[in-house]
């Protein structure tokens, strides 16, 4: 049916108004979209040439019912129209109601052609413009010029009916972004002027703190006037909202700010003032003069730091009156501070002195237990030898053996002299960098031949040498007995074999726990000690790993190996067939430790001729025994008479040790075992404990 708005629109023959009402017809219903079309349709027929006689017939109005009135209803008949049948870019075919080449679709494309147009070319120009405004920071006129050569290049590209309206889209754009630039501009402008102003402020306020601090008057007087100008003018500035209180706030902190300085600088000057009285006092202790000592009549150092002058001021009269004090041996250092003591005092600063002898007497004796070698080289006269810094370069092995040969010197004279009771050889620099070499886990190769560069340049003195080194047990061990004379080929071999023991390589005889478990009087003949014994006990072990390989650790072979192996680390050689050194052997039927190189009929032969002898030469005189081929503290004896050949049958020789359980080479003390088992040392003329010197003895001469 027709709808009555679309029967009223065609009797007043208003095409316009017909539209609309199909239009009104709309909607998403499929049977509301074919009344439509059929209504379309059936008002194409109504009002076309051909349709419907708008007029009235000539029987009169009265004659016909009124078109689409309930007694005459208008019935549409349906009718198809044939739709365009396209092909989308998917590939897929959809009807179309109308052609796209139809007249009104065409106008109606044209005119969303042209609106897309312009609204291209006004987004691409809009960015266009953006992109030319940062070619002019800050330079609104030559954008301006830019941009309107850019305006009539577009608007002279374009088609002549869109010209129009794109020139004022974009000269609209442009006279938008010109004024943006322009405000930047005026922005800069007075931040500029802004930034300037306060940097001018800054600038004189520290010149007036700086002045104020100086106690410059005159110079802080036009600093603050200077000040007040810029102050002035920045509380004119436009856009900065500065007020006259600011700008006084700004003078009150210049003038706090040049206490501060007062303070900053008389805390630097003090500390430079302490600097320098340390500096005195340290070249005091060394006998050198440091180049401020003038300071010490300036009254303002006195007050600033009192004590401190009063001790540089001591030192320095320390100095002038016992050069080199701390450089004296420590007897020397006691006798000084002895007499000084029991001095009548006439002055104050006579107290002073004193109290700086005790100061450098005591730092003298800390820095020498510390570090002698360091100590030495600040303070002593005789300054020890220096080391080479590459000890380990093959081409300097002599120069190397030589420059520790002579700090070996230097350190037995530093002994001699009083500053130490034992040599030290090496300062703590020295032996943290020579220390690695020796200790476990280093190339044999490189620490044997370490030990025997030592041995080389330190002779008897190499266990102590290697034991500030912090050498390891099997290497100090072999290279005392290298020291003492014993061939090289036996440290080779035992450094080698600790590696093996280290790698797991050889395994140990299970028994070879102790000396004693592995030769009872080899044990026997050992002065006491831990220590010695297990470093006899490790050095054995090494020497029995460099020759056990593939031999059965249980073995009879291996117990013999380890019991020959104790004897080479006790410096035991076979020089030849009848002539046998050093190590556990026979002398006058007691088992003895021999210093390596010494045969035991050596050191008995000497001892006889070394006792005094009775009725001896013609006239039955007597023939006192000779202190000077014993070699040590006098001549024995023993339940007061002098020793006998008799006496040496029951005579036990002892080796001496040192704190720390080194054989001190070649040094015995002598013990008789009464009949009844008891044991009594062998004494000297005095008294005392008789040592005697085993190699002089086996010399057979003083």
């Amino acid at each position: 049916e027709i709808p009555e708005r679309i029967l009223s629109a065609v009797r007043s023959a208003d095409t316009k108004a017909i539209a609309d009402a199909i239009r009104g017809l709309g909607g998403d219903n499929d049977g509301i979209n074919r009344k439509r079309r059929n209504a379309e349709a059936r008002m194409f027929e109504m009002t076309s040439p051909q349709g419907l006689d708008m007029g009235q017939p000539e029987g009169g109005a009265g004659e016909q019912d009124e078109i689409g009135s309930a007694d005459n209803p208008i019935e549409l008949d349906p009718i198809t129209v044939d739709p365009v049948m396209v092909t989308t870019a998917s590939g897929e075919v959809e009807p179309r109601l109308y052609s796209p080449m139809s007249g009104e679709i065409l106008q109606a494309h044209n005119a969303a052609a042209g609106t897309a147009y312009l609204a291209d070319m006004n987004l691409a120009a809009k960015r266009d413009i953006m992109a030319l405004s940062t070619q002019y920071p800050l330079d609104p006129d030559g954008f301006l010029e830019a941009g309107q050569e850019y305006v009539d290049e577009q608007v002279q590209g374009a088609h002549e009916m869109f010209r129009a309206d794109l020139r004022a889209n974009l000269e609209r754009d442009l006279q938008s972004r010109y004024l943006g630039i322009v405000d930047e501009k005026h922005t800069d402008i007075r931040r500029r002027a802004d930034n300037s102003n306060r940097a001018l402020v800054d600038r004189w306020a520290a010149d007036y703190s700086n002045a104020i601090a100086s106690g410059d008057t005159e110079g802080a007087a036009a600093a603050r006037t200077r000040l007040e100008d810029i102050l002035v003018n920045r509380e004119s500035l436009p856009g900065v909202a500065w007020t006259r209180a600011q700008s006084e706030n700004v003078i009150f902190d210049a003038m706090d700010s040049a206490e501060t300085i007062k303070s900053k600088r008389r805390k630097e000057w003090s500390d430079e003032q302490k600097v320098k009285l340390n500096t005195i006092i340290s070249a005091a202790e060394e006998d050198r003069h440091a180049a401020d000592e003038a300071i010490l009549d300036d009254p303002a150092i006195w007050r600033e730091h009192p004590e401190l002058a009063r001790e540089a001021a001591a030192k320095v009269a320390l100095r002038g009156a016992i050069p080199g004090f701390m450089g004296k041996t420590p007897a020397e250092r006691s006798a000084i501070l002895k007499n000084e003591k029991e001095r009548a005092v006439g002055d104050e600063w006579e107290l002073d002195i004193l109290n700086a002898m005790e100061d450098s007497d005591e730092a003298a004796t800390e820095l020498a237990n510390d570090d002698f070698v360091a100590y030495a080289e600040k303070h002593m006269l005789d300054k020890p030898p220096q080391l080479p810094a590459d000890m380990s370069d093959p081409a300097s092995a002599q120069q190397t053996i030589d420059a520790l040969e002579a700090r070996k010197d230097w350190a037995i004279g530093a002994v001699r002299q009083g500053y130490t009771a034992a040599p030290v050889f090496f300062s703590k620099q020295e032996r943290d960098a020579m220390s690695p070499v020796f200790g476990k886990g280093a190339d044999p190769a490189v620490k044997a031949a370490a030990v025997t560069a030592v041995t080389a340049a330190f002779g008897a003195s190499t266990g102590a040498a290697l034991g500030e080194l912090k050498a390891d047990d099997v290497s100090r061990h072999v290279g005392g007995l290298m020291g003492a004379g014993v061939s090289s080929a036996v440290g080779q071999k035992a450094i080698y074999g600790q590696q093996l023991i280290d790698e797991g390589v050889v395994m140990i005889p299970t028994k070879a726990t102790n000396v004693s478990a592995i030769s009872p009087e080899v044990a026997a003949a050992l002065p006491p000690g831990a220590a010695l014994q297990g470093r006899v006990l490790r050095t054995a072990q090494a020497i029995y790993a460099s020759s056990a390989r593939g031999i059965d650790s249980n073995s009879e072979e291996a117990a013999e190996l380890m019991a020959s192996a104790v004897q080479e680390a006790l410096g035991y050689e076979q020089r030849s067939a009848q002539r046998t050194t050093g190590g556990v052997q026979e002398v006058n039927g007691m088992m003895t430790l021999l210093p390596p190189g010494i045969t035991p009929e050596a050191v008995h032969n000497g001892m006889v001729s070394a006792l005094g002898q009775t009725g001896y030469g013609r006239g039955g005189a007597d023939q006192p025994a000779d202190p000077a081929r014993w070699g040590g503290n006098g001549v024995p004896s023993w339940a007061g008479r002098p020793l006998t050949k008799g006496d040496l049958d029951s005579a036990r020789m002892v080796p001496r040790t040192t704190k720390s359980g080194d054989i001190v080479d070649g040094f015995y003390r002598m013990e008789i075992i009464a009949p009844g088992g008891a044991v009594t040392d062998v004494e000297n003329e005095d008294g005392d404990a008789f040592i005697f010197n085993m190699r002089t003895l086996a010399k057979g001469k003083g």
